[in-house]
């Protein structure tokens, strides 16, 4: 194995950035370039290439190569109920006033992974008797990522986090352990695939997940999808981000912080 790869100038940075936009459409100059730089490097000295022009090649002969790069990027984490405390906070406030002010519910999952996101909002819907008054879209960059969320098939450790009486209730365990969401709740969620820096949002929108997805992009492309995840919401719509994420000057952008990591649009 190769100790590393060369030291890599940033004209070739720049010059691997448009290749890779040009072959697969994904715009890496929106995300925070030292972070990606890191992670790339890692992943050359991995695939056992000295340069990045060798990786480049590598990818460009290797689907499957490609394929594990772009997983990688793309950092797919999800959990069911991530931070209990506030889905907590979700199920016993911020959901029951919106079900009040409106006779349907539209929910959009951006960034949603393999589906545990997505599939946490039907499990409160369903019992909150709303499900059959609600719609739940669900998007991710990773068609991949999509493919096992639609499945509905999940480890044990996929659903670590997840409390006993809900496994019991809404999954269906295989014989060879693997456990599948109940066929309700799989038709309850729609998903496709969205690049959320180019592609069109959804729109007229009640509430929008989208936790732990913008903190590898740049200031100007978070502020950018925010602003168009604003525009997505009805008005009082609601925006619920994840543990590490702030709307950085918030007001002025139109928004009002209700509780911590939910903002309104006002």
């Amino acid at each position: 194995m190769f100790p590393g790869p060369r030291v890599t100038t940033p004209d070739e940075f720049s010059r691997f950035k448009r290749q890779i936009k040009d072959k697969t459409g994904l715009d890496l100059e929106s995300y925070k370039s030292q972070q990606l730089e890191r992670r790339i490097l890692a992943m050359v000295k991995q695939a056992d290439q000295p340069s990045l022009g060798h990786f480049y090649r590598h990818l460009e002969t290797s689907p499957a190569a490609l394929r594990l790069f772009l997983d990688k990027l793309t950092i797919n984490v999800s959990d069911f109920f991530r931070n209990p405390e506030r889905w907590d906070h979700l199920a016993k406030t911020i959901l029951p006033d919106l079900a009040r002010q409106r006779p349907k519910l539209k929910l959009w999952s951006a960034g949603c992974s393999i589906g545990a996101e997505a599939y946490s909002l039907a499990m409160l819907l369903t019992e909150m008797n709303r499900m059959a008054t609600s719609s739940i879209s669900a998007t991710d960059i990773d068609d991949t990522s999509m493919k096992q969320a639609k499945s509905g098939l999940f480890s044990d450790y996929d659903l670590k986090g997840l409390p006993p009486h809900r496994l019991k209730q809404h999954f269906i365990t295989q014989p060879d352990g693997m456990h599948q969401i109940s066929e309700p709740l799989r038709r309850a969620v729609q998903y496709r695939v969205v690049d959320l820096l180019k592609d069109r949002y959804e729109n007229n929108v009640d509430l929008i997940l989208c936790r732990n997805v913008v903190i590898y992009f740049t200031e100007e492309a978070k502020a950018e999808i925010y602003r168009r995840f604003y525009h997505s919401l009805n008005d009082g719509g609601i925006l619920f981000v994840g543990g590490t994420e702030r709307i950085v000057a918030h007001r002025e952008a139109g928004w009002t912080m209700i509780s911590p990591f939910f903002y309104q649009k006002s």
